[in-house]
């Protein structure tokens, strides 16, 4: 999983510094490796094209995004377990 993340992001041009990739999924991978089951981990990374003044709040609606889909798959699983 790490590896396609990092590609789409070359796809998309968001890295910010060319070689940075194998940093990106290492960190991703121990990340991984490392999470408790069962947990649910959410990336996320940021255009380098945001102007910095609105760096914040989009990263405040990515959060709220992130946690309102979190929710909706723990309350739709919820159900199918019923």
């Amino acid at each position: 999983m790490a590896f396609e993340y990092v590609a789409f992001l070359g796809f998309l041009r968001g890295l910010e510094k060319p070689g940075s990739e194998m940093a990106i999924h290492d960190y991703m991978q121990r990340v991984l490796e490392e999470a408790d089951r069962p947990s649910t981990l959410v990336f996320s990374m940021e255009t380098r094209f945001v102007v910095p003044e609105s760096r914040m709040s989009i990263s405040q609606q990515a959060e709220r995004l992130a946690m309102t889909m979190i929710a909706w798959m723990e309350e739709k699983d919820a159900r199918l377990a019923d």
